[in-house]
């Protein structure tokens, strides 16, 4: 039987575009962490008496909130999310433990047993999001899986996940019959994702529209 240990963190996609983190710290780890939370159009406040000049120029253009001291519990203030990446085990406690006493979601980079949630390994490729995770038992096999799967989701993806998506919504929109869209996309599966991702729009429609009147 898995222990509860093993099921500790539950997978969950966030739209983090309304959402604002508090990184505390401003070294390497700080900033992959940042980095990976851009893409996903958070609203990021780093605290740090030092930072990395990649963490300043990302203030200098705006794209981060940038205090440059030492971390104050006053930080806490209007955040959803805390991130505490120093290299100082204190503060990084004191971090989590300030957060949690407001109800705030932490995370701390040193151990993972205090942590709320753990970021995850991501590979995204367009619209495709995948995210690994090991539980925080063995961070470099999260990382040798990323590598895999980024080889394996080739460009041909993203294509298919564009025309098809569109028809998708079309065949929504127009086929009013659940049991015969659900039949059509039963059919297309049976083209490869290549085949789809090379074929022009108009050309699956016209496929899908022959497929319509077998």
């Amino acid at each position: 039987m898995r222990s509860d240990t093993e099921l500790k963190y539950f997978p969950l996609f966030l739209d983090l575009s309304r959402k604002r983190f508090l990184i505390v710290g401003g070294g390497k780890v700080a900033e992959r962490k940042i980095r990976m939370l851009l893409r996903f159009k958070a609203k990021i406040k780093v605290v740090s008496p030092n930072l990395k000049k990649g963490l300043r120029l990302l203030g200098n253009k705006g794209l981060i909130e940038v205090i440059e001291k030492k971390y104050d519990p006053q930080d806490l203030d209007g955040v959803d999310f805390v991130i505490s990446a120093t290299n100082d085990n204190e503060i990084n406690k004191k971090v989590v433990f300030d957060a949690k006493e407001r109800g705030l979601l932490v995370s701390s980079v040193d151990d993972p047993s205090l942590c709320d949630f753990i970021m995850p390994s991501i590979v995204k490729r367009g619209s495709i999001v995948i995210a690994i995770s090991t539980q925080g038992k063995l961070p470099h096999l999260s990382k040798r899986l990323k590598r895999e799967i980024g080889k394996f989701l080739t460009k041909d993806y993203v294509k298919y996940l564009s025309k098809i998506g569109k028809l998708r919504a079309e065949l929504i929109s127009k086929v009013k019959e659940e049991e015969k869209r659900k039949l059509l996309f039963e059919k297309i599966s049976g083209f490869t994702v290549e085949e789809l991702a090379n074929m022009s729009t108009k050309k699956i429609r016209e496929l899908i529209a022959g497929l319509d009147k077998e």
